[in-house]
């Protein structure tokens, strides 16, 4: 198997595993859509450079919608849907000019994108409800193949291991909001001297989100961890107090997912897609987008109740691991990809 995939400043340009995966990243330019178009043509071209004789599908990933030329059958596996979020995007607070007037060009692209692959795969109902809804009846193949979580990696910590530290991980960008995550810490954090928030990632924000948190005084509370990986990322993950993802546009979130596979009490902004992960009350709690003073009072509400927090990252492991563990998603994606190949020699013969 080869992964063709965008690159971050810190990774190498190409990795090979033992089990014959190898993984190459391209440079990607933020500045949508045209970022979208080059990297699309990079693929492209390392397609015709290596030849393609060996290989039966290619499987191409959104949201960024990439249009990718090949002779193979071909499947799109659609994270969120960005025509979803167009309107939003149009008006939305904190959201850059620059993705406001690029909306209704994406929007367009992602259409022209789900036309062009033999079959298109859904992580959730949702997303799949979402295609069908803005984008019509355009496919004859329509899939839900799900999302997954390594459970056996992500799994919870030992109670004395657990850090005093709400957790975010993901991109530092002005999309995912994590300034209204900074803004509800700082109405608890004097009440709360023993925790601080840490943020893993990182971003065209940083500066920003830095220069917010100096504003509100919080230096030394808030630590930006940056970009971590592999063992330190799993243990800052397992050891986390609380997870917030305050992301108003997601898809099925891996973020969450690890987080409630490792037992972490989780607070999301309350969309769709987060709703089929997270029953409020029962295994996570929900508020409402973009509004700091409502997930400020789910911070506490999970502070003060030691007993609900402790429900909550109960049933949260249970749920990630009989509805999200990679198992029963590659299973899916087996089926899938095999019925995409098969059809494709079909149609040939």
């Amino acid at each position: 198997m080869t992964i063709l995939t965008r690159n971050a400043s810190n990774c190498r340009a190409s990795d090979k595993y033992t089990d014959g995966l190898v993984v190459h990243k391209f440079r990607f330019f933020q500045f949508p859509p045209f970022g979208n178009f080059i990297i699309a043509r990079e693929f492209e071209r390392f397609c015709r450079k290596e030849g393609l004789s060996d290989y039966d599908v290619l499987n191409v990933h959104t949201p960024a919608p990439v249009i990718v030329h090949s002779e193979l059958p071909s499947l799109l596996t659609v994270h969120n849907v960005l025509a979803s979020n167009t309107e939003p995007l149009r008006r939305g607070s904190g959201v850059p000019s620059l993705a406001r007037l690029g909306a209704p060009i994406l929007g367009l692209q992602e259409r022209l994108c789900m036309g062009h692959y033999s079959s298109i795969a859904a992580i959730s109902p949702i997303v799949l409800n979402q295609i069908r809804l803005h984008h019509g009846a355009i496919h004859k193949r329509l899939d839900i193949v799900g999302n997954g979580v390594d459970t056996v990696t992500f799994a919870p910590e030992k109670p004395e291991l657990r850090g005093s530290y709400i957790l975010y991980t993901g991109r530092l960008h002005r999309g995912k909001r994590v300034d209204i995550l900074i803004d509800a810490f700082s109405r608890i954090a004097g009440a709360h001297q023993d925790i601080r928030l840490m943020i893993v990632g990182d971003g065209p924000s940083e500066s920003q989100l830095r220069a917010f948190v100096s504003d509100r005084a919080l230096n030394g509370r808030v630590l930006f961890a940056g970009w971590l990986s592999g063992d330190e990322y799993v243990r800052a993950v397992r050891n986390a107090l609380i997870y917030v993802s305050p992301s108003p546009s997601e898809g099925l979130s891996t973020g969450i997912l690890e987080a409630m596979a490792s037992g972490v009490a989780t607070i999301a902004a309350g969309i769709s897609n987060n709703r089929q992960v997270i029953d409020p009350m029962r295994n996570g709690l929900l508020f409402e987008p973009g509004n700091a003073d409502d997930l400020a009072e789910n911070l506490l509400k999970l502070l003060l109740n030691p007993g609900l927090k402790y429900v909550m990252e109960q049933n949260c492991r249970v749920h990630t691991t009989q509805m999200f563990d990679w198992s029963k998603i590659l299973d899916n994606y087996e089926r899938i990809l095999l019925s995409v190949s098969r059809d494709a020699i079909s149609h040939r013969s």
